[in-house]
């Protein structure tokens, strides 16, 4: 049980990161054609 909630949170804190990158991309991608 321990276990599965630690992979949990892991699976949790990489789908928060990968959606903070897209962010980051997005917001490159609108400077870059807006300039």
């Amino acid at each position: 049980m321990a276990e599965n909630k630690d992979t949990e949170l892991q699976r949790r804190k990489l789908r928060t990161a990968s959606i903070l990158v897209i962010l980051v991309i997005v917001v490159f991608i609108v400077t870059a054609v807006f300039k």
